[in-house]
């Protein structure tokens, strides 16, 4: 269905395999951030994975023609795409979530959450922008991204965005 919240998070679902993972997350959003959209980014899944997401009230986009060269690592740049909303907060299916997220939509562009010098599987990224994923994409392919996506994203100097995609 379309958007309820002008804000959401964002998980990525990289088969069937991630789906419970992705479930068990849900049902924590939905306790602690019940404002917002919670939205799975899918590719290679089935009908019932897909149903089961829809269970968890997730708004699921099927990303069918996904065509990077990892996709395990680079789906996340499909967020980029979602332009249905202001902003958004990219999770790893796997993070653990103890604290509403929320102050996290008004932190500066490209920010992430360290633990222990170490980022974590969350990151902001503020304003969607299908420009932006498409340069990313382009960079991707070319093998530049590693030296291209801070100027592409122009925000700075991000190491931890270097380390996001590795």
């Amino acid at each position: 269905g379309p958007p309820r919240s002008k804000h959401a998070y964002v998980v990525a679902v990289f088969g069937d395999s991630y789906v419970e993972g992705c479930a068990a997350w849900a049902r924590t959003m939905q306790q602690l951030c019940a404002s917002e959209d919670l939205v799975a980014i899918a590719v290679n899944i089935s009908a019932f994975a897909i149903h089961h997401l829809l269970q968890h009230r997730l708004r699921v986009v099927l990303e069918s023609h996904a065509t990077f060269p990892d996709i395990h690592y680079f789906l996340k740049l499909y967020a980029w795409k979602r332009e249905e909303y202001a902003r958004i907060v990219f999770n790893d299916c796997d993070t653990v979530v103890r604290r509403p997220l929320r102050r996290l939509f008004q932190k500066p562009e490209l920010t992430t959450i360290v633990d222990q010098g170490r980022p974590v599987g969350v990151l902001t990224v503020l304003q969607p922008n299908a420009t932006v994923y498409q340069r990313m994409k382009t960079a991707v392919y070319a093998k530049t991204w590693k030296t291209k996506c801070n100027q592409i994203l122009g925000c700075g100097d991000y190491p931890f965005f270097l380390w996001w995609f590795q």
